[in-house]
């Protein structure tokens, strides 16, 4: 069975199909219909990446005694 994978080949992020040793390129994002380039790499030649890019990260910084101040433990 095929894995969903990111990886970075020439300087550029792509999605692909990991499957035996060897990713199948994908056209678009994680999210968009899945459609091959036809063009396919062994995956010990490129770099694979997190699952996904993340616009933005949110922290809570309530879980120190530090940053609470006055207020109460949560």
């Amino acid at each position: 069975m095929p894995t969903y994978v990111r990886f970075e080949r020439d300087n550029a992020a792509a999605y692909g199909l990991l499957q035996a040793g060897m990713i199948t390129e994908l056209r678009g994002g994680l999210f968009d219909a899945v459609e091959p380039t036809g063009r396919s790499v062994e995956a010990s030649q490129v770099r694979l990446l997190a699952p996904c890019l993340p616009p933005k990260i949110l922290a809570v910084g309530l879980n120190y005694k530090s940053h609470l101040g006055d207020r109460k433990t949560p």
